[in-house]
């Protein structure tokens, strides 16, 4: 059963993407908040077929947390390596992270990087695949 407009913002439909991940091709986290390191190794160990993903965050408040490191980089070394559409706003990304995305993913034709921890700088060092994004957002450089 597809569910295209659903919105995660708790941990508890954790179970019904995990039990869905085999077919599933967009994944949107957006706003949600509190996932946990093991919540996103679940999710990110099974989804093998995404295609698009929404992490962006519009999160307000001391309740509401961003995705930790240690998710983040769980998600980059484990996302298909054919993913397309990234959206990654207001998460912690860094330099660091976004580089070993970009090491294993070379299908990427959207991204969005607004309002993450990527410098100004590291946009004159990247590689020649990301030349096939067709549609890139960044603004509020850190540094």
């Amino acid at each position: 059963m597809l569910y295209p407009d659903l919105k995660i913002n708790t941990g508890w439909h954790i179970p019904s993407i995990v039990r869905n991940a085999a077919t599933l091709k967009t994944l949107d986290l957006s706003s949600s908040w509190d996932i946990t390191f093991k919540q996103v190794k679940r999710i990110f160990s099974a989804c093998g077929e995404l295609r698009e993903l929404d992490l962006s965050c519009c999160c307000v408040g001391p309740k509401h947390k961003k995705l930790s490191a240690q998710s983040i980089e769980f998600i980059f070394k484990n996302v298909p390596s054919f993913i397309e559409k990234l959206n990654l706003s207001g998460q912690a990304v860094t330099d660091d992270h976004f580089e070993m995305l970009l090491e294993r993913c070379k299908n990427i034709t959207e991204l969005c990087l607004c309002n993450t921890h990527i410098t100004r700088g590291f946009w004159t060092t990247l590689p020649e695949e990301i030349t096939k994004v067709v549609k890139c957002q960044v603004q509020r450089y850190v540094y």
